[in-house]
C-alpha cells in the first residue's frame, strides 16, 4: 500500500511538472505567434500612424480656414488619403492572409478572421475569408467563435455582388407593406443602409435625392434602411431631410434582420439590386469616390435601359 501511494505521489510530481513544462513552451511558442504577427502589422501600422498625422493636420487647416478655395483644396486632400488609406488596409490584410496560411491552428489567426470580416477591405473577398475559415483548425472552426464567424460567412456569401438579393417583407414609415420581390422584373432598387442624424448620411441624404431625381423616371426605386432609435426623430427628419421619396423602413419597429442578412456593419451602405433581383454593387461609406463609382454604374445602366426601351 506504501509503495502504491508513493508511485501515485511520484506520478502527480512528474504529471505537474510535465504540465508546467507544456504550458511554458506553449506559452513561449504564443508569444513567438504573437510577435510574428507583429512583424507582419509593422509596415503598415506605420503608413496608418503617418496617415493619421497627416489627417489631424488638414482637419485642423479646414477648421481655421474660411477661405472656399482652400477649404475644398483640403477636402480633395483628404479624399487623396483616403484612397492611401484604402490601399494600405487592403495591403494589411492581405498580409494578415498569408499569417493565417501559415497558422491555421493558433487561435490569433481565427481572432483575425472574426475581427476582419466586417472591415471595408473585406467587401470583395469573400472567397478567400471562406477558403481560410474552412482551412482552420477543427477545433477553432467549432468554437464558439468559430461557429459565428461561419454564420457570417453565410450571410456575406448571400449578399455578395452577384448573389440574390435577401428577400425580406417589412412595413414601411407609413405602415405600408412592403417586400424586395414585389420590385423583381419591374425596377432597380437602392437598398441604403443609415439613419438620419449623423452627418455623413445627412449629407449622403442628399446625395441620394440627387440620384432618385435623376433615374427614377427610369425605373430607380431607392429603399432607406433607417436605423435611427428613435420614431418620432425619425419622422421629423425624413420630413426637415425631405426625403419621403424613399421607401423609408424604421428597423426599430420591424423585426425583419435586415443588418445580418445584409452583412452590414457600418453605415452609410448602398446596395444596388437589379431588376432580376441580383446584387450588381456595393459600397461602404460616403466619400466622392464612392459617389463617382455609383453615378458611373448608374449612368451605363440606364444608358443601356434607354436604348433598350427605344428599341422595343
Amino acid at each position: 500500500m506504501k509503495d502504491l501511494k508513493l508511485k501515485c505521489i511520484v506520478f502527480f510530481i512528474i504529471t505537474f511538472f510535465s504540465t508546467l513544462t507544456i504550458n511554458a513552451q506553449d506559452a513561449k511558442l504564443q508569444k513567438e505567434i504573437i510577435n510574428k504577427l507583429n512583424e507582419v502589422h509593422k509596415p503598415t501600422f506605420k503608413t496608418r500612424d503617418s496617415l493619421a498625422s497627416i489627417y489631424k493636420v488638414i482637419y485642423e487647416k479646414i477648421s481655421y480656414t474660411s477661405d472656399t478655395v482652400i477649404k475644398n483644396n483640403l477636402l480633395k486632400k483628404i479624399e487623396e488619403l483616403e484612397i492611401l488609406s484604402d490601399r494600405n488596409a487592403d495591403k494589411e490584410l492581405d498580409n494578415e492572409f498569408g499569417f493565417i496560411r501559415q497558422f491555421p491552428s493558433n487561435q490569433i489567426s481565427l481572432d483575425v478572421l472574426h475581427y476582419k470580416v466586417t472591415k471595408r477591405e473585406a467587401t470583395d473577398k469573400y472567397e478567400a475569408f471562406n477558403a481560410l475559415y474552412n482551412a482552420l483548425a477543427f477545433n477553432l472552426q467549432n468554437s464558439s467563435k468559430g461557429l459565428q464567424l461561419k454564420e457570417q460567412l453565410v450571410n456575406f456569401k448571400n449578399s455578395n455582388i452577384g448573389s440574390d438579393a435577401p428577400d425580406f417583407v417589412v412595413k414601411d414609415i407609413r405602415n405600408t407593406t412592403l417586400s424586395l420581390a414585389s420590385f423583381k422584373n419591374n425596377k432597380y432598387v437602392l437598398l441604403t443602409f443609415g439613419n438620419t442624424t449623423s452627418q455623413s448620411c445627412i449629407d449622403e441624404n442628399v446625395y441620394l435625392k440627387e440620384v432618385f431625381q435623376k433615374y427614377n423616371q427610369n425605373g430607380l426605386e431607392v429603399i432607406n434602411v433607417a436605423i435611427d432609435d428613435n420614431m418620432e426623430v425619425l419622422r421629423k427628419s425624413i420630413e426637415v431631410q425631405k426625403i419621403e421619396v424613399f421607401k423609408n423602413i424604421p428597423l426599430i419597429s420591424n423585426e425583419v434582420p435586415l443588418l445580418e442578412n445584409y452583412f452590414v456593419y457600418s453605415i452609410p451602405q448602398k446596395i444596388l439590386i437589379d431588376k432580376n433581383g441580383v446584387i450588381i454593387g456595393r459600397w461602404r461609406g460616403s466619400n466622392n469616390t464612392t459617389k463617382k463609382e455609383l453615378n458611373l454604374v448608374l449612368s451605363n445602366l440606364f444608358k443601356v435601359v434607354a436604348s433598350s426601351n427605344t428599341v422595343h
